[in-house]
């Protein structure tokens, strides 16, 4: 049974109601990105939260161990009711609304960074580094492999996009070529 989008985009908007009356964005944040890191990495994980065959007090007790922290007391509690909902398969849409909330109510712009080869965890933070000085507040990246780029990497903040990949270098010496030909 499909469930419409605007379910999963509550569940996001609640979770950040939670943490911004708690005062506690940066640690949601933090530890809402642990967890979609962890079960887009780990499909076994993945596949025992979302399984109707696992009992839901097992499946708790997972998420109690792995996230029961009580300096972030609602976020064990969030991954329990998308567990017994049966949403964990789709709690990707409730992640970029509460990151897009609380990253705005942080003054943090988020992005996405492409490459041709992953980015070591150095890298990455140099360029937010770089990123967020050219734009006047803070940046945070997800990267994504796009192996058509060749090599160097592509990056969207907001509306604005920063190229510096060898495809886009070749395609303007192309264009370049072109013109001289004419």
């Amino acid at each position: 049974m499909d469930r419409p989008k605007e379910y999963d985009l509550s569940l996001g908007r609640s979770l950040y109601l939670i943490a911004k009356q708690e005062d506690k964005l940066p640690q949601y944040r933090d530890y809402f990105s642990s967890f979609m890191d962890l079960i887009s990495s780990n499909k076994e994980l993945r596949e025992y939260l979302s399984a109707p065959y696992v009992k839901d007090e097992d499946a708790f007790a997972l998420i109690d161990k792995a996230f029961g922290d009580k300096n972030v007391p609602h976020f064990a509690s969030f991954l329990k009711l998308a567990r017994k909902k049966r949403l964990v398969s789709s709690i990707k849409r409730s992640y970029k609304e509460f990151m897009r909330l609380s990253g705005e109510d942080l003054g943090i712009e988020t992005g996405f960074v492409y490459s041709a080869r992953p980015l070591d965890e150095k890298s990455l933070k140099d360029l937010e580094g770089s990123l967020s000085a050219k734009r006047h507040s803070k940046v945070e990246l997800t990267p994504r492999i796009d192996a058509s780029l060749i090599g160097g990497f592509r990056v969207y903040v907001g509306d604005s996009l920063y190229d510096s990949s060898y495809k886009s270098q070749l395609e303007k010496l192309n264009a370049t070529l072109k013109e001289d030909t004419l």
